[in-house]
């Protein structure tokens, strides 16, 4: 939801949830114009998602959060990489730190979200990487679940690390690359000495972590 969409539907209720996906200094500029008024009103969850570094250095986040808490009955969730760090009067802010998630749960996700069907071709080459690697520890081989299988593919393990942001970054490219074809591309890049995963540079710092 943009926060134009936000101010234009917003309603006073007695219990809401209004959400803004990917806060921006504008969208803020325009909570803090169109919605201080009914919020003052309202009781109400409100939600800024992925509040990224530049905007945690804007001081319009400042003046709204501020401004919010005079509001008695709002609650402000936002999630960000980092804690906001404001000077906030009379109250202080609570960090809820949130482990990234586990591969199995990032395989199941990706299946879910991704733009095509994954084939069971795209993981021969980690198929046969886990039963060398198993044979060669003298373990049993692994199971042949695809869902296993893809929780140990490298895309998973290396390059998404139980990050739910980069995750969707991720998924967005399947539309013209093959599970391996996006693990190597990473992979070359991290060799070439790059800090970030190719095309996920801006997105990285978002990944986990809520205040």
């Amino acid at each position: 939801a943009s926060a134009s969409a936000a101010a234009a539907q917003w309603a006073p209720a007695s219990a809401a949830v209004l959400v803004v996906d990917e806060a921006s200094a504008g969208a803020l500029a325009l909570l803090t114009e169109r919605l201080l008024a009914p919020l003052s009103a309202a009781h109400c969850l409100l939600l800024l998602d992925n509040v990224s570094p530049s905007l945690r250095a804007d001081a319009q986040l400042g003046r709204l959060v501020s401004a919010l808490l005079r509001c008695r009955r709002v609650r402000l969730l936002c999630t960000c990489a980092r804690p906001l760090g404001l000077a906030l009067a009379g109250t202080a802010e609570k960090v809820v730190h949130l482990p990234p998630l586990d591969s199995a749960t990032i395989a199941r996700l990706v299946v879910r979200a991704a733009p095509r069907p994954l084939l069971r071709s795209e993981l021969e080459r980690t198929t046969r990487r886990l039963h060398a690697e198993a044979s060669a520890a003298g373990a049993p081989p692994p199971g042949s679940s695809m869902l296993a299988t893809l929780a140990r593919h490298e895309l998973v393990v290396n390059l998404i690390q139980g990050m739910p942001a980069r995750l969707y970054e991720v998924v967005s490219q399947l539309h013209n690359a093959s599970l391996d074809e996006l693990a190597s591309r990473w992979l070359q890049q991290r060799v070439g000495g790059a800090t970030a995963a190719p095309d996920l540079a801006g997105r990285a710092a978002a990944d986990v972590g809520a205040t």
